[in-house]
């Protein structure tokens, strides 16, 4: 009798452990949901993909209190570099955000995953987090991380990549915690992403020349304007270099306009690679394109200049397998270090793109290819 009473005793213990255990899973997973529900609020509201990827990457972290958390997100067409570029910010503004071609190529073991996975952070797990070129690895050891939850981003049945927590405490997530937020949070994540990506585009479609794929005119006003209030307050430079292709008519009257058309494309993609993270490049209008340099000089500005007409002219274009096309371009460069006045910036922008297009007028009449200032 006694010993059954003893069995009892301990049965009983166990079950209030047990009950216990349950109980804090419960307070757990409900301040979770808590969390969850007012951060997809948040999510739900913004409408700009910096703050979507500050959501993301900073708040979600604080707010969950991760040691890590790192997007993994799908952009075969390499359009998210040119969305940031239009806020003034690139990819490397966000090294817990990996860019994938392919995401099936990225975990095997969890190609076929299309529910959060919660556990103990074996290797499979630390290439969500730690990478060659990752900066988790230089922030957090990979020692130090315990758990993570790897959470799938699915839209219209489709991968589109992963959001991935990791704690460096191991019961923080576990195999028995509720996946149910989670998934609610994945599903809200890559729906925002999706439609703040689109919107984006939309914008950016607005500002963009859809021949060349340069920002268009307007982008140029707006941008010009912005950093010349920069280079005032910084009492900086700012040089402006306007070209246009030598005898364009004649390219397009000899072989046609589909020609002139592949001409353009064609010194927009070249001369795209040789720009720097900020600089400002337009179609300016028909033939002729404008480059602004913040805080270059004008004897740099030229150096970049030359640069340039002798790329264009040392690459003729291809127009057929057996035919191309020798292209020159003639430039004309400016610079100012913008004042204080009561003259507005749009004044300012007007008088340095019209000194630049007195030099461009000067190289076109002294014969062309070449670069005047």
């Amino acid at each position: 009798m006694s010993k059954s009473i003893q069995e009892l005793e301990f049965s009983n213990k166990q079950l209030e452990n047990e009950l216990h255990e349950l109980k804090q899973e419960a307070i757990q997973n409900e301040t979770l949901m808590r969390q969850t529900q007012s951060r997809q609020l948040d999510l739900l509201t913004t409408e700009t993909l910096p703050d979507l990827l500050r959501n993301l990457l900073s708040n979600l972290r604080d707010v969950y209190n991760l040691q890590a958390i790192t997007l993994l997100y799908v952009d075969n067409d390499d359009q998210l570099a040119v969305l940031l570029e239009r806020h003034h910010l690139s990819l490397n503004d966000y090294p817990t955000m990996w860019v994938l071609d392919e995401v099936k190529n990225f975990s095997p073991k969890y190609a076929q995953f299309t529910s959060p996975i919660l556990g103990l952070v074996s290797e499979s797990e630390r290439e969500f987090f730690f990478g060659d070129d990752h900066p988790e690895s230089q922030n957090l050891s990979q020692d130090k991380l315990k758990s993570c939850a790897i959470l799938p981003l699915m839209r219209h049945a489709e991968k589109i990549g992963y959001l991935s927590f990791g704690s460096t405490d191991p019961e923080r997530f576990h195999k028995k915690l509720g996946t149910d937020f989670l998934q609610m949070l994945a599903t809200t994540v890559s729906f925002c992403l999706e439609n703040v990506v689109n919107r984006e585009r939309l914008v950016l479609t607005g500002l963009t020349d859809v021949l060349t794929g340069w920002p268009n005119r307007r982008y140029l006003q707006q941008r010009l304007q912005e950093e010349l209030a920069r280079m005032q307050r910084k009492m900086a430079p700012i040089s402006c270099i306007i070209f246009d292709i030598d005898k364009f008519k004649n390219i397009n009257d000899t072989y046609g306009h589909p020609v002139g058309d592949e001409v353009l494309r064609s010194i927009s993609s070249r001369l795209r690679k040789t720009l720097r993270y900020g600089d400002i490049a337009a179609r300016y209008g028909g033939e002729e394109f404008i480059i602004a340099l913040p805080d270059v000089k004008l004897a740099e500005a030229v150096q970049f200049a030359e640069r340039i007409r002798e790329i264009v002219e040392g690459h003729p274009v291809p127009i057929n397998d057996t035919q191309n096309v020798l292209v020159t371009i003639s430039l004309g460069v400016a610079c100012i270090i913008p004042e204080w006045s009561e003259k507005s910036m749009a004044y300012a922008m007007g008088e340095l793109i019209s000194e630049a297009d007195r030099h461009l007028y000067s190289a076109k009449s002294n014969g062309r290819n070449q670069v005047a200032y």
